[in-house]
């Protein structure tokens, strides 16, 4: 049997794998299926039940919801690529932190770039991982969203820098997210990790503070369970 896989069994769609591969779609289901259903939201497959079976095992049973058959040309029209952060950021607080130590890193330590604030924006519900099995439009035209192990929440300018780093600026702009004064310092900074690929983390850890000596030496960051929790659109 296949350590990782899933298997519809009408009138569910079962996920099974191992605890630590599933504990990160199960809390972001969690959560997804605590917030109201509208007709104009993307739907997502409600969380029927979930359970590990001691074997080191964990299953998901969901929804499963028909989808109508998909366009041939849909993988061409994914204009966003997948990314994830290095790291599980607890927090936009942390988060701040990282992109700080980031501009810092610019010639003259970053200045002529204002610091970025992200401790005040608005979080956005993002799909990480921009595969087109993720994706789906059900019997009634509403758009369905799966793959929630790689769906994060991150501040609004991370959100309007994937977009715009898309050339897809309009589309920021007609979403109504905010920081667009952050774009400058964000670009340079991204410009500046991309020609230093060789620790993404700046040798932080997931609350953005320098990570101790023993934690770099074993290439480990203490992390918090969730992996999703602040995962996205990075760098």
């Amino acid at each position: 049997m296949r350590r990782n896989g899933c298997v519809p069994v009408e009138p569910y769609f079962v996920k099974y794998g191992e605890p630590t591969r599933l504990v990160c779609d199960v809390k972001t289901r969690s959560l997804l299926s605590s917030t109201e259903q509208q007709a104009n939201k993307p739907r997502i497959p409600e969380l029927i039940h979930h359970f590990d079976n001691g074997q080191e095992t964990t299953y998901v049973v969901l929804e499963r919801v028909k989808l109508a058959e998909s366009p041939a040309e849909l993988a061409e029209k994914i204009t966003l690529a997948s990314m994830e952060a290095p790291l599980p950021f607890a927090s936009a607080k942390a988060l701040e932190r990282y992109v700080e130590k980031g501009r810092r890193r610019l010639y003259a330590h970053g200045r002529g770039f204002d610091p970025v604030s992200l401790t005040d924006e608005r979080l956005v519900c993002v799909q990480g991982n921009m595969n087109e099995s993720h994706f789906g439009v059900d019997e009634e035209g509403r758009t369905v969203l799966m793959g929630s192990s790689n769906i994060s929440f991150v501040p609004e300018t991370f959100a309007r820098y994937a977009l715009v780093n898309a050339k897809l600026r309009t589309v920021a702009d007609s979403l109504g997210l905010s920081s667009a004064n952050n774009m400058k310092a964000m670009v340079a900074i991204a410009h500046n990790l991309g020609m230093t690929p060789a620790d993404p983390s700046l040798g932080v850890d997931n609350h953005g503070k320098t990570a101790t000596p023993r934690a770099l030496e074993h290439g480990h960051v203490p992390s918090i369970s969730a992996r999703s929790t602040f995962t996205g659109p990075a760098f």
